[in-house]
């Protein structure tokens, strides 16, 4: 069987059932063995010890493994590929510039080492926010518990997927926070597999990508584009640029 290891974060139960159930679904001639991991840390380890052969991996992490992998396919949300993070911030604040944050309490979705924070962070210290770092960094368990501690006065500052602005426009919550700035889109994340594989374990990657596509997922994964290489190296200098 093909070996797959997927990152699920916080949302285990979910991730576990949602990809069990892709997987089902799909007309395979080949079985696939799934394991689900709560860290991308512990996807890497399976990854580097060959007791996986693919692995639904962060953008960060993806980068920071370094050469050896490739992307077989985008991973979608909301049936979007690329994601944009919006910096928020109570409406009623002082916080008018990226530049006024210097020192904020600051909400992020989920694990330390991923988009969501690493990467927003790296974006928002670009644009000049935290100058002299953040005060408090809180880890929540979803974007919508990002949204209400900013719009709460729980935190100065938060991240969030810009849609997720969109897609609540005109709740009570939304209309107690501001967006000072959105970050480039990036991919959400990435179907990855070795570059050394043997030609029939790649074929046999690269043939559940297209049939979950094949299959109508389309708002869930998504071939790499051209524009990929470009964003990710993009990822990768704000992330190395980024203040330690």
């Amino acid at each position: 069987p093909l070996r797959l290891v997927v990152t699920a974060g916080d949302d285990g139960l979910k991730a576990a059932q949602q990809w069990t159930e892709l997987i089902r679904t799909l007309d395979l001639e080949f079985g696939v063995q799934l394991t689900i991991v709560a860290e991308d840390g512990e996807a890497r380890r399976l990854l580097a010890s060959r007791e996986a052969e693919a692995a639904v991996l962060d953008p960060v992490s993806y980068i920071a493994h370094g050469p050896g992998l490739s992307v077989v396919a985008i991973i979608a949300r909301n049936g979007k590929p690329y994601v944009r993070f919006s910096l928020i911030v109570p409406r009623a604040s002082i916080y008018h510039r990226m530049i006024d944050l210097r020192y904020p309490r600051v909400a992020f979705r989920g694990l330390t080492a991923d988009s969501a924070r690493t990467y927003a962070f790296a974006w928002a210290r670009s644009e000049g926010a935290f100058e002299s770092g953040s005060s408090e960094e809180m880890a929540l368990d979803s974007y919508d518990s990002v949204l209400r501690a900013v719009a709460l006065g729980e935190a100065d500052a938060g991240f969030v997927p810009s849609d997720l602005l969109a897609d609540q426009a005109g709740s009570v919550l939304i209309e107690r926070v501001r967006e000072l700035g959105a970050s480039p889109a990036v991919p959400f994340a990435l179907l990855v597999m070795y570059d050394d594989l043997s030609p029939p374990r790649k074929r046999l990657i690269e043939s559940l990508a297209v049939q979950l596509l094949q299959s109508g997922k389309s708002d869930f994964i998504a071939l790499p584009d051209a524009e990929l290489p470009l964003v990710l190296a993009a990822m990768a200098e704000a992330l190395h640029a980024a203040p330690r």
